[in-house]
Formats: structure tokens, C-alpha cells, sequence
């Protein structure tokens, strides 16, 4: 099987969400400085770059990112060409065909073009699953 990795590369450069604070790396501790071993430190807000939201995110009572289970995220994947779609709503996925035995879903949108041409903007009219 080839694993194909889909995630952003994090940077300093890369896009926040405008209300959220951008990503800071840094090295507070340095070999060269003297100190016992070199320590890297990556502050960013969950919602930065590629990432899942938490059942919790939208719903009271959902459950937390802590509850998936990471083997829903790595295998086979169809992927669905929804470049078309402003958003991808139940209709639209009604429209789409998926066949009832798919375990996973990767839709490719116009997002996928934007992001690989500038990942230093923030899309406000980026397609999301309503």
C-alpha cells in the first residue's frame, strides 16, 4: 500500500484562522547555548493547517479529539473530485455516489489548489461539510 501524506508542512508562515494567534516555533534551549540538550517548542491554535475537528468543537456533548480512534484516520481512501462545490452539504453528498461499504471519504476541492499555491492567506470562502 502507498501512504500518501496529505498535512500541510507547519511553519511560521503558514495560514491561522484570522481570530487565532499564528504559530510561534522556537528553541528556548540550545546545546550551542551551553544549555544540556536542545528543545524545540511549536505554539499554534488546533485549528491550524491540516486538522480534524472534535465531535466537541460543534456539538455539547461530543466527545473530545482525545476519543478518536487514529485507525479511522490511515487506510484506503476514496477520493471524490468536489472541486465544483461551494460547500459540501448532505445534498451535495447525496449527489456524489459513495458506495455504502466506503470507510473513508478525502474530497478534493478548490481548497487543495489554494493551499498548495499560497499557504500565507486565510480563505474565508474555503469549502467545508456543513
Amino acid at each position: 500500500m502507498v501512504i500518501h501524506d496529505i498535512s500541510l508542512p507547519i511553519s511560521k508562515s503558514l495560514a491561522t484562522w484570522p481570530t487565532h494567534p499564528p504559530i510561534r516555533i522556537s528553541q528556548p534551549r540550545h546545546l550551542e547555548k551551553g544549555d544540556h540538550a536542545t528543545v524545540s517548542e511549536i505554539r499554534m491554535s488546533a485549528h491550524t493547517g491540516t486538522h480534524i475537528d472534535a465531535p466537541n468543537h460543534f456539538l455539547p456533548k461530543g466527545s473530545g479529539i482525545d476519543a478518536l480512534d487514529l485507525n479511522l484516520l490511515v487506510g484506503v481512501a476514496l477520493v471524490v473530485d468536489a472541486t465544483h462545490a461551494e460547500q459540501i452539504s448532505a445534498s451535495e453528498l447525496a449527489g456524489m455516489q459513495i458506495p455504502d461499504n466506503t470507510e473513508r471519504v478525502l474530497f478534493r476541492t478548490r481548497n487543495s489548489e489554494r493551499w498548495h499555491r499560497n499557504r500565507e492567506e486565510f480563505f474565508e470562502d474555503y469549502v467545508g461539510i456543513t
